[in-house]
């Protein structure tokens, strides 16, 4: 889904929510290159959901089955670089967490012989 406000200062790059296998990802797409990468590929699985994109900040949500919804703030990288954890600015957090008590994971499942597998 897009937010009201999904592109960055120079109009160049849109950033939305897209769901890749079972997962939330955020996907930038240079419209100058035709470039499409999900940024949230290499971090913890769960949701980010894109709020709000305005002068090269990134407002998104975080959440997964163990872990209670964060509000994050992140500046954009002009070069499309994966995101980085250690860049997150936490906006809204809760003190709710059961990631120490609660352990999920993505396993692939077969529908029939020759159908291709699938994630839940």
């Amino acid at each position: 889904s897009f937010p009201d406000r999904c592109w960055n200062s120079s109009g160049e790059k849109l950033y939305f929510s897209d769901t890749q296998k079972s997962l939330v990802q955020i996907v930038c797409v240079d419209i100058v290159t035709c470039q499409v990468k999900y940024l949230t590929s290499e971090l913890k699985e769960g949701s980010y959901v894109v709020l709000d994109v305005n002068e090269d900040i990134m407002v998104f949500r975080y959440a997964s089955p163990s872990q209670s919804p964060i509000i994050y703030a992140n500046k954009l990288s002009p070069t499309m670089e994966e995101m980085k954890e250690s860049s997150f600015c936490s906006l809204v957090t809760s003190n709710f967490s059961c990631e120490d008590k609660v352990k999920w994971r993505l396993i692939d499942l077969s529908r029939e012989q020759g159908s291709e597998p699938y994630q839940v």
